[in-house]
């Protein structure tokens, strides 16, 4: 017999979990800096959290840029294929997160100012099966120097304006470092939240210690709260002397095209004054106009060649195709027509963003009625008394084939006037 009876004061708390498995999990990858120290090993840490219901084991793949030089081994390595690393792990618990590290060999100097991408990817198994996977990638500038107490934004955003497409969920890294002689017993990060973010759509991602979170929604700034850290310094603990945390968080809708979005952390480590990190900034962008261009054809001009050209100034790759076949991918392609009828090029432009097509008809016809009032005969472009001989050739004409139709010893309007008359036609007030 048990006695199940309880004082009023006290509450029982039930956890409710669903029977069935559900198999998730998520990974990011960081670096050690907001640039690359050039020819040096940079830490790139790998964090991994299991979002199921179900302990699971697993393989973590790193796949770094060719330009890095090589690696060396942090967390241990299983297994090495051409620039793809591969560790394991297993039994990671329901909500359970891991860091793995690994040291990149950056790129030499020759390679300053280029972006590099590196990806992590997961593959979770239970009772011997994949059950789950994740991906993340990583664009970082080589830039030979970094500070340690930095803000990054993923993605960073597309040309030098950091274009985003609305309503992308952006994640932001804020890193640390006690560079000081002594440990750090708190750490506080603030961080004011732009306007036109929606603060209910922000979620902590990954945390290098237990923080403490707090919002105020009034003054829009997040406060992360490391407390008794004991952060090393980097004198006597370098390795452990760097910590960070990292969120995300998704603009309001219906924000106007070039809208900008700017974030600043102040980073306070016990009572010093703060660090204030750079500032992240992304501009709201729009697709469309990517495959605009010009073209150089006129009427009644077959068997010339004709010139079509790409006019948008930011694009990774073009396609033109013609009958279903590509044909170039040049920024320009040359073509011509030699038969009647007509013809239809497709042009496709694409970047990171957008991709957009667009086609080009053009119809060549006989000249079932002649009429110089509409024909850039020579294809010069201009419609003038150059285009007549042009004309009088293909046609023929009842007098002597002259462009001075007046007898006067001079082309003018009055040798326009003249020819058109001898069809019946006038196009001249």
């Amino acid at each position: 017999m048990f006695d199940a009876s309880i004082s009023t004061s006290t509450h029982l708390l039930f956890g409710v979990s669903n029977e069935e498995p559900d198999f998730a999990i998520c990974i990011d990858l960081y670096p050690n800096g907001n640039g690359f120290l050039c020819n040096d090993y940079s830490n790139h840490n790998i964090c991994f959290r299991n979002m199921g219901n179900v302990p699971i084991d697993g393989i973590v793949e790193v796949e770094y840029n060719a330009l890095f030089q090589g690696h060396q081994e942090v967390t241990p390595i299983d297994s090495v294929v051409g620039n793809k690393v591969y560790m394991s792990f297993a039994n990671l618990l329901p909500g359970e997160m891991f860091f793995y590290d690994i040291d990149l060999l950056t790129p030499t100097v020759d390679h300053i100012g280029e972006y590099i991408t590196s990806h992590a990817r997961i593959y979770g198994y239970y009772e011997g099966e994949q059950v789950a996977y994740g991906e993340q990638e990583l664009t970082m500038e080589v830039a030979c120097a970094y500070d340690p107490n930095d803000k990054q934004a993923f993605p960073l955003g597309y040309t030098d304006e950091h274009w985003l497409l609305p309503e992308t969920e952006q994640e932001f890294l804020v890193r640390f470092q006690n560079t000081g002689n002594a440990p750090a017993q708190d750490v506080r990060i603030q961080d004011t939240i732009d306007v036109n973010f929606d603060l209910s759509t922000l979620k902590i991602v990954a945390n290098s210690h237990s923080v403490m979170t707090s919002i105020n929604s009034e003054t829009r700034v997040v406060d992360f709260f490391f407390e008794n850290i004991q952060l090393p310094d980097s004198v006597n603990n370098e390795p452990d002397s760097h910590g960070l945390i990292s969120y995300k968080i998704t603009p309001h809708a219906n924000l106007p095209v070039g809208t900008e979005l700017n974030n600043t952390a102040f980073i306070y480590f016990d009572n010093n004054e703060a660090v204030v990190t750079n500032t992240t900034w992304t501009t709201i962008h729009e697709c469309g106009g990517e495959a605009v261009y010009v073209s150089d054809v006129h009427s009644h001009c077959g068997g010339k060649l004709f010139e079509l050209t790409s006019t948008y100034p930011h694009l990774e790759s073009l396609s033109w195709t013609y009958l279903g076949e590509e044909v170039g991918t040049a920024n320009s392609i040359d073509f011509s027509i030699t038969e009647l009828g007509a013809i239809e090029y497709l042009v496709t432009a694409t970047n990171p963003l957008c991709q957009e097509s667009a086609a080009f008809v053009y119809e060549l016809t006989e000249f079932s009625d002649p009429d110089p009032c509409l024909g850039d005969f020579n294809c010069d472009g201009f419609r003038n008394i150059d285009d007549l001989t042009e004309f009088l050739l293909e046609f023929g004409c009842p007098i002597n084939c002259e462009n001075d139709l007046t007898g006067d010893d001079s082309l003018n309007i009055s040798d326009v006037g003249a020819f058109l008359s001898l069809f019946g036609k006038t196009c001249l007030d």
